[in-house]
């Protein structure tokens, strides 16, 4: 028995399908705007990522149905419009599906040991975004990672605390509880040239409402003492990522711990 799913299968072509895989044993879900009551018929608009994006996982084969239909008239004034939008609505959705099967191949959430050092390749956010391993929501959490990593390179720690929600909190190593994004801020002004964060998501998951989620990481700082010379910090970081009412999505908590001792250092005598 094979796992199916059809997307855009709420029409002819899809129901005609989805009886023919029924009918050999296997098991057919259908993605569609336009959900029934039907078992098995689970909404979504090919745009936006949601809890439909749970229905694809470990599936055998994902056929992709969507878009605007073709069985309609055409005349002169109105046929460059209306093919026009047929290809953008197919564009739109094959685009998407190919996201899917791109980043995903259908597979289990990254599963990586926390404790493990990073690879040497563990600061390249593109390495990370481009491992096939990743579930679609993963790879969207790692995409903000990405541009909130980009715009607190070039602007640093005003353009770090933009990324936060107005009710985040923080938790640093060894320190106390900063809450909302005003305390953020204000604790946030180093300048780029002052001190460069940087960090890489290694793993990470997706809400099945896909409104909320979390990354963790290895995070680097970068700093000079009052001498001038390298003061270099590393550790570990997770993110708590939430979409905002406004459909932006915001950090609403970032918590840092530093790189534990090396097994050389550990246990020794003064």
């Amino acid at each position: 028995m094979r796992k199916i799913v059809i997307a855009g299968g709420s029409g002819q072509v899809g129901n005609l399908l989805r009886r023919h895989f029924m009918a050999a044993g296997d098991t057919v879900t259908v993605l569609t705007r336009n959900a029934k009551l039907a078992p098995r018929f689970v909404h979504w608009d090919g745009r936006t990522l949601g809890s439909w994006t749970q229905e694809i996982e470990d599936a055998d084969l994902l056929l992709n149905l969507c878009g605007r239909s073709v069985n309609c008239r055409y005349n002169a004034a109105a046929s460059i419009k209306s093919v026009s939008e047929v290809f953008r609505m197919r564009f739109i959705a094959v685009s998407f599906a190919g996201l899917l099967l791109g980043s995903s191949l259908f597979a289990q959430q990254l599963q990586l040991d926390p404790l493990a050092k990073p690879a040497p390749a563990a600061n390249n956010m593109s390495g990370a975004l481009s491992d096939p391993t990743l579930s679609p929501g993963t790879v969207f959490l790692f995409q903000l990672e990405a541009q909130f990593a980009k715009d607190t390179a070039k602007g640093g720690g005003k353009a770090f605390a933009s990324w936060f929600a107005q009710d985040a909190v923080t938790l640093g190593n060894k320190e106390a509880p900063v809450l909302g994004h005003t305390a953020i801020a204000a604790q946030t002004t180093w300048t780029p040239e002052q001190y460069q964060l940087t960090w890489t998501p290694q793993g990470g998951q997706m809400s099945p409402a896909g409104d909320m989620g979390y990354t963790w990481g290895h995070y680097e700082g970068h700093s000079k003492d009052r001498n001038g010379n390298p003061v270099a910090t590393s550790g570990r970081y997770m993110t708590i990522w939430k979409k905002q009412p406004d459909g932006q999505w915001k950090v609403v908590l970032d918590s840092s711990s530093e790189e534990p001792p090396s097994a050389g250092d550990c246990c020794k005598l003064p």
